[in-house]
């Protein structure tokens, strides 16, 4: 006869608890790994964010030394610039300028244009004044003196009245004719100097002699200077002198 086995059944008291146990420490577990895995994202991040700040920090900084660059550049561009527009200007009032003369006489020693003649025959000194009052220096300057064909011993002098002998002491012919007081026009002579420059508010000065042998006379003198720096339709500049010679007692 056989005999009849039943399952023992085991009831375990502590397993589900004990599972329970097992999968809460393995979820603990898991969330620390996230934990730490968020905080090597996070870390790395951080780096990430750092590296491009500094590499933006860096592109701006190189942006504000490429802007200084370029203002610096444009500063220069404009001195440069403001410098060429103040030299043509110039360049141009240099062009567009032009030497001009004021021309004067006097008799010496006292000045005026009166002479007194105390003896048959005297010896007149002018002195010539020459000053340039224009925009810019005169080159080359011929200066002219024309005085009546009849009168004598005329001659450029120095300041002293001594004859000055490098020039010369004849007047020429002049084709040109000066007028008579009683009307009419009579033959010139003229006397040339020649002076390399005449520079701006500078005067110089001349000084011509002649003789005169009868009064009442009156003398007429002119006085021509041209230079090429002169302006157009002012060259020569012209200045005429007349002296009046009158015998003493009248």
């Amino acid at each position: 006869m056989a005999v009849q086995t039943k399952p023992i059944l085991v009831h375990c008291v502590n397993c589900v608890a004990a599972a329970s146990d097992n999968t809460g420490t393995i979820v603990a577990g898991i969330g620390v790994a996230v934990a730490v895995i968020g905080v090597i994202i996070a870390i790395a991040a951080y780096k990430v964010a750092t590296r491009s700040r500094d590499i933006a920090q860096d592109s701006l900084t190189a942006a504000q030394k490429s802007l200084n660059a370029t203002q610096d550049t444009l500063n220069i561009a404009r001195q440069e610039h403001a410098q060429s527009v103040v030299e043509h200007q110039e360049f141009l009032r240099q062009l567009q300028a032009h030497a001009d003369f004021a021309v004067t006489a006097e008799l010496l020693p006292d000045g005026g244009d009166t002479y007194i003649l105390t003896a048959t025959a005297a010896i007149l000194r002018v002195q010539v004044g020459l000053q340039n009052t224009g925009d810019r220096e005169a080159g080359e300057t011929r200066v002219e003196v024309l005085v009546p064909g009849g009168l004598r011993n005329v001659e450029w002098t120095d300041s002293r009245g001594a004859r000055l002998d490098r020039l010369s002491t004849s007047p020429g012919l002049s084709e040109e004719r000066l007028p008579l007081p009683q009307g009419g026009e009579a033959p010139a002579q003229v006397l040339s100097m020649k002076l390399p420059r005449v520079p701006r508010n500078a005067p110089e000065q001349l000084w011509i002699m002649f003789q005169v042998e009868s009064a009442p006379a009156e003398i007429l003198l002119r006085i021509k200077a041209r230079s090429d720096d002169l302006a157009e339709g002012n060259n020569p500049v012209v200045h005429e002198f007349p002296i009046h010679v009158h015998a003493r007692g009248t």
